[in-house]
C-alpha cells in the first residue's frame, strides 16, 4: 500500500544473509530529520515500519554492527494526506435557479478526483441531485450544479462515499430578460405566410420558456414552439390567419 503522510508506513523488503534482529533502520525525511524504523518478520519477506510525519521522500538506511547492508539506502515516497477543503473565491457571480453554474470550489490534496462525488441537499436536508467537479488546473475543483428553484442548498463533497466537507450556496430567482434580436417584427407579418421573430433570452434556459401569440383583442391565437438557434438566440415561428397586430408573450 502507499505510504501516507501522518500514518505508519509499512514498506516491504527482503533481507538475506543476516538476522533481521541485528539490523537497524534509520529514516531521514526531506528536512533531514532522522528517526528510527523497525523491522517486522513475515514468512516470505520483511516489513519496515516507520512514522511518516511528513510528505515527500524518505531515505531508509540499513546497518548491522555499524556496517551498511548491500542495497542500502532506499528511498520511499510518502504521499500527502488526503484532504479536501472549501476554497473561498472572493467575489463570485450570483447563482440563478434553472441555470448550471459554479456553485462553489474545493481544494484537493493527495486525492484522485475520480474518488470524489458531490451530493446536493436543500435547506431541509433533502437530497436534490448530484453535482459535478470541474478541474480548474490549479489544485482546485469547481462544483457545477443546476438548482431547480431558488433557495438555500448545500454541496456535500464525499471521498470514497464518506462526507468530508460541505459548501453552502444560495440560488436566486432568475432575472429573465427577453429582447428582440433583429428578426421580422410580429406586427408586420403576411396573412397565410409563416413569419419568424428572433429573441435573445438571458437568465434562464429557453426550454423553460412558454410563448403565446395574441391578436389585437388579447385572444390567444397560437402557442408556437421556441427554437434555439446556433448563435444563442431563440426563434418563434407563427402563421397569421387574419390582418391585424399580434403580440408575443412569454412565461
Amino acid at each position: 500500500e502507499d505510504c501516507i503522510e501522518g500514518g505508519v508506513c509499512a514498506y516491504p523488503i527482503l533481507i538475506t544473509g543476516v538476522n533481521s534482529r541485528d539490523v537497524e533502520v534509520s529514516v531521514t525525511d526531506d528536512s533531514n530529520r532522522r528517526t528510527k524504523g523497525a523491522i517486522q518478520d513475515k514468512k516470505q519477506e520483511h516489513i519496515v515500519l516507520f512514522n511518516a510525519k511528513r510528505k515527500g521522500e524518505h531515505v531508509l538506511s540499513f546497518t548491522t554492527r555499524g556496517r551498511s547492508l548491500i542495497g542500502s539506502p532506499i528511498t520511499v515516497e510518502v504521499l500527502p494526506k488526503p484532504s479536501i477543503w472549501p476554497v473561498s473565491s472572493g467575489i463570485t457571480p450570483p447563482i440563478f435557479a434553472g441555470t448550471e453554474s459554479a456553485v462553489g470550489r474545493v481544494g484537493l490534496q493527495g486525492v484522485d478526483p475520480s474518488r470524489t462525488t458531490v451530493a446536493i441537499t436543500d435547506e431541509d436536508g433533502n437530497y436534490i441531485g448530484d453535482g459535478t467537479l470541474l478541474d480548474n488546473g490549479d489544485g482546485t475543483q469547481s462544483i457545477l450544479f443546476n438548482p431547480p428553484k431558488e433557495g438555500k442548498y448545500t454541496a456535500n463533497v464525499l471521498l470514497d462515499g464518506v462526507p468530508v466537507t460541505t459548501v453552502p450556496f444560495t440560488a436566486k430567482k432568475p432575472q429573465v430578460e427577453i429582447t428582440p434580436s433583429g428578426a421580422t417584427p410580429l406586427e408586420r407579418p403576411t396573412v397565410g405566410e409563416e413569419t419568424r421573430a428572433g429573441f435573445k433570452i438571458d437568465g434562464v434556459d429557453p426550454s423553460r420558456i412558454t410563448a403565446v401569440v395574441k391578436d389585437s383583442t388579447g385572444k390567444i391565437v397560437a402557442r408556437p414552439d421556441l427554437i434555439k438557434l446556433p448563435d444563442g438566440t431563440t426563434e418563434l415561428k407563427f402563421t397569421p390567419t387574419t390582418e391585424g397586430e399580434y403580440t408575443a408573450e412569454f412565461f
